[in-house]
């Protein structure tokens, strides 16, 4: 997907729309601190600090196969692209998890450079694998459990889902963009759940808090952040009553507007399509209305929550109620699938 254009006030670099394939298994993580867990490893996958999934192994000058998958990045800019105030807070994040000191939390492996930004690696959970495999493929939540060093640390079957991977835009973990990392977090949860796939997803803020190890209350401060920038929009369901007479909620929806949005480039698209098709009638008496109706209504939702199919319909309706020809409505505009 392209870079929002609701975030093109923060000058993020289009090589920054590309996403990475981010292994939801860390979710499984049942350790101390599973946030700064979680949120660690999400940052580092996306900027390549960390292979990402089904990555292939990075090839040395002289044709050798390198023995590590990630890019060398300094605590500085892991703290920048998380959204927190310092280094020092990603230092001590990442001396909990590899740290030798503290047996079985050595999930984490660091080569210390002199004079130069540091590499990270997965530690003792994915070492062995990582020297015999051409591509990364990270372990799934019952073999971390079943790890004689680590199996402690994690829930062979939690009740969110920990299986495959979602691709992650890289944007979202961007320093440019004035997010928390609680709420970068969230919105990478929320890809977990097919976000970009399907436009919406509809997690309970109890489920996501769960997952990522936080409360409900930061969730949902999360979700404000998020919609102010006008990335998602938080949908609440009607209350439905139980039997007992009491009133409930189901889960939100969460809907992903720059997919909802009518875009610049596909207003532009739309007017040529018409201007092809109004040549193809050879000027009927009727164009020059339905043009002003078509580009009015394109104006006004260009850039607005709203899909083309949806502005199929209601230029059509308009036509209509102007007394314009269906047959001339029919070969000006496309009919909208239901």
């Amino acid at each position: 997907m392209k870079i929002p254009a609701q975030l093109a006030r923060f000058q993020i670099p289009e090589e920054q729309a590309r996403c990475r394939d981010v292994p939801r298994v860390w979710l499984a993580y049942a350790g101390p601190d599973k946030f700064q867990f979680v949120s660690t490893i999400m940052a580092m996958v996306v900027s390549a600090a960390l292979p990402e999934e089904g990555q292939k192994r990075l090839a040395q000058t002289d044709g050798r196969p390198a023995r590590d998958w990630s890019r060398a990045i300094t605590q500085r800019e892991l703290a920048q692209i998380s959204g927190l105030g310092s280094r020092s807070t990603v230092t001590r994040r990442l001396v909990k998890f590899y740290s030798d000191s503290q047996a079985g939390r050595r999930i984490l492996a660091r080569e210390r450079r002199f004079a130069a930004a540091n590499r990270y690696s997965f530690g003792a959970i994915t070492q062995s694998a990582e020297e015999t495999k051409e591509k990364y493929h990270s372990p799934t939540a019952a073999e971390l459990a079943a790890h004689p060093e680590t199996g402690k640390l994690w829930n062979a079957a939690p009740e969110f889902g920990t299986a495959g991977f979602k691709a992650v835009p890289r944007w979202v973990w961007d320093s440019r963009l004035p997010l928390s990392d609680t709420a970068r977090a969230v919105f990478t949860y929320y890809c977990f759940c097919g976000l970009l796939d399907r436009g919406e997803c509809h997690p309970r803020q109890s489920t996501v808090a769960q997952a990522l190890g936080i409360s409900i209350r930061t969730v949902y401060k999360a979700n404000l952040d998020l919609a102010a920038l006008g990335i998602i929009r938080v949908a609440h369901p009607r209350p439905q009553r139980r039997s007992d007479g009491s009133l409930c909620r189901g889960p939100a929806r969460i809907v992903l507007l720059p997919m909802r949005a009518l875009s610049a480039d596909e207003a532009a698209a739309e007017r040529a399509r018409l201007l092809e098709a109004q040549q193809r009638r050879h000027g009927d008496s009727f164009w020059a209305q339905a043009q002003t109706l078509h580009n009015q209504l394109l104006d006004a939702w260009t850039g607005q929550d709203h899909n083309l199919n949806a502005f199929w319909k209601e230029i059509r309706r308009r036509c209509l109620l102007a007394a314009i020809p269906r047959k001339v409505v029919d070969e000006l505009i496309p009919r909208a699938p239901d």
